[in-house]
Formats: C-alpha cells, structure tokens, sequence
C-alpha cells in the first residue's frame, strides 16, 4: 500500500471514531432495555444462539448468513484495496 491509501485509511478510521464517540452519549441517554439482553449472551455462541420463534429480536437465518458473508466479503475488500 502507498502512503496515499495508508493514509485516507489512516483518515477514516479516526472519523469512525470519533462518529462513535459522538454517539455513545444519545444512545447511553435513550436508556431502556434497547441492549441489556444482549448484553447478557457471552460470546458468538451467545448471540447467535436467540431464542428461536419466542423473540422477534432473534436473527433468523438469512440475517445470520449475510452476517457471516460480510465478513468474507471484508476480507476480500481489504485485500484487493
């Protein structure tokens, strides 16, 4: 990689960062129960685990498969960058 692509890379990182940043304050401030039951499950065998039909926040497999085909699709973007 040229110092150009490390660079904008480099760049972009630190916005996502500190678009996060920005953010952790309205979500902490919305409250509610929005994450604690995932934050409950420990691990990918946690969260992909649901509770089958009984909760509507449980991912159904198309989302499960595109979640683990993004992270091919990742790999192959960063390598070809």
């Amino acid at each position: 990689m040229n110092p150009k692509k490390i660079a904008a890379a480099a760049l972009l990182c630190a916005m996502l960062c500190l678009m996060i940043a920005e953010l952790h304050e309205q979500c902490e401030a919305a409250g509610g129960d929005f994450g604690e039951d995932i934050m409950q499950k420990r691990g990918l065998k946690g969260i992909f685990q649901g509770k089958g039909g009984e909760s509507s926040k449980a991912p159904n497999t198309w989302q499960k498969a595109i979640g683990i085909g993004a992270f091919f699709v990742m790999i192959a973007v960063w390598k070809w960058l």
